[in-house]
């Protein structure tokens, strides 16, 4: 991070000690209304996820879906991002099964994953590189039963959606 009577340099990804604390204003926001037993968000550089797991209550799980192939240096990231802050928090980022070959890649099973969702929940669009993966990796830790009927689940939607493949309006 760079700083200048000028200018400030954001890094890529936007992650950095000052993305923190913005980002746990979301866990603010969300257990002002419920406690769920998860918050689910995309990761690519880790900040959303950090900011989450930095405010998280002992009740609830943090899953975060590395859009990163190869994406398990993000722990060693997200325990730096948060001061250590994580090791009070349950949580984990899942790097091996919804990835989909890596960032902004994807396969005809996410896409058609993701253009039936979209059909039974209108309004809510998804896109290939970030939500749509996170997405799919709920939908089937729900189907596989790692998460159970019933559970209270927050899925973050962070966007992305400039990036949304031509594909999924086809």
């Amino acid at each position: 991070m760079k700083f200048s009577q000028e200018y400030y340099i954001i890094p890529e990804g936007g992650s950095n000690s000052f993305a923190i604390p913005g980002t746990a204003e979301i866990t603010d926001e969300i257990y002002s209304e419920l406690i769920p037993d998860y918050i689910a968000c995309a990761v690519g550089t880790g900040g959303t996820l950090a900011g989450i797991i930095s405010k998280c209550h002992a009740q609830t799980r943090v899953i975060g879906f590395s859009a990163l192939k190869n994406g398990s240096f993000l722990q060693d990231d997200i325990l730096q991002l948060t001061g250590n802050q994580a090791i009070f928090c349950s949580w984990e980022i899942e790097t091996e099964n919804y990835h989909f070959g890596g960032y902004a890649k994807t396969k005809p099973t996410l896409i058609e994953f993701i253009k039936a969702f979209e059909i039974r929940n209108p309004g809510v669009k998804l896109d290939q590189v970030y939500t749509g993966k996170m997405m799919f990796g709920l939908y089937d830790m729900i189907q596989k039963n790692s998460i159970k009927s019933g559970t209270k689940i927050v899925a973050i939607h962070t966007g992305g959606l400039q990036g949304r493949s031509p594909l999924l309006d086809q």
